[in-house]
């Protein structure tokens, strides 16, 4: 986004990546300046609380994996001296808000379901691949199920699919899985739970959608067992007060700046 050059004072503008708080360019104005950028901070805080309730809402979802916030400077002014004309005094930010979110894979803690459809991969990257109406899709939820002909299905039915992506189909006898994910089933190989590297978009439902895909090799993959959520939900219920006592102070720096504007109003009709 680019910002018209300003007449007197001439100030050199510069907006980051994403503005929320939409500060106009000619904030020069005393007082306002403190406003806006308490204003930008509570708007901040409101995307990371929003953030929060939803990631302490999939607390117990299996592979369920936390989304983060990156903030960064809504707005930057080189300040010059001579109503612009003059050497620079340096800069000043109008705040900060949040530029982009993005999610952790920090691993979640395995825990032991005895379930032989349950598989944990025992790395922070990789996902298994799921075959669904929209296409190939990607979950760290290993609890899976056996349909009645054998095909290796996700809870709400869809393939789980091996390295090249086909359905894995699991005839009936004594299964074992090895930590590289084999599948075998009375001593003979049968298939192999597949993993998958690459960059990955959430796409709703604990799935993900992906781009420049490989085959992957975790350290292992647990059998008998899910990845928990690397949710902590002390953390996250701290950090909800945090922001709360935050917005609070923001939103009181903005009444005291308020009634400062006025009482110089007032004095200057005075």
């Amino acid at each position: 986004m680019t910002i018209p050059e300003l007449k007197k004072p001439k100030v050199y503008c510069q907006l980051s990546a994403l503005t929320p708080a939409n500060l106009p360019a000619n904030t020069d104005g005393g007082m306002n300046r403190g406003i806006y950028s308490a204003a930008a901070s509570m708007l901040g805080s409101q995307h990371q609380l929003d953030m929060l309730a939803n990631n302490l809402a999939n607390v117990s979802t299996t592979g369920y994996k936390r989304d983060e916030l990156a903030f960064g400077e809504t707005l930057v002014r080189e300040m010059r001296a001579a109503g612009g004309e003059g050497r620079s005094l340096g800069t000043m930010s109008l705040g900060t808000a949040s530029e982009t979110g993005y999610t952790s894979f920090d691993p979640g803690s395995p825990m032991a379901t005895g379930s032989p459809y349950d598989f944990a991969i025992q790395d922070s990257k990789g996902l298994f691949a799921v075959q669904t109406p929209n296409g190939v899709r990607y979950t760290r939820n290993g609890s899976f199920e056996l349909s009645a002909d054998g095909v290796l299905l996700t809870h709400d039915k869809f393939p789980v699919l091996d390295e090249n992506q086909n359905p894995i189909q699991i005839p009936i006898g004594e299964m074992i899985v090895q930590p590289d994910g084999n599948i075998v089933v009375d001593g003979k190989p049968v298939g192999k739970l597949a993993v998958f590297e690459g960059q990955f978009t959430k796409a709703g439902e604990n799935m993900y959608s992906a781009t420049n895909v490989a085959s992957f090799e975790p350290d292992s993959i647990l059998w008998k067992s899910v990845e928990s959520s690397n949710v902590n939900s002390v953390e996250a219920m701290v950090e909800m007060v945090q922001l709360q006592r935050r917005f609070d102070l923001a939103q009181r720096s903005i009444t005291q700046q308020d009634e400062l504007t006025q009482r110089l109003i007032q004095s200057v009709n005075q």
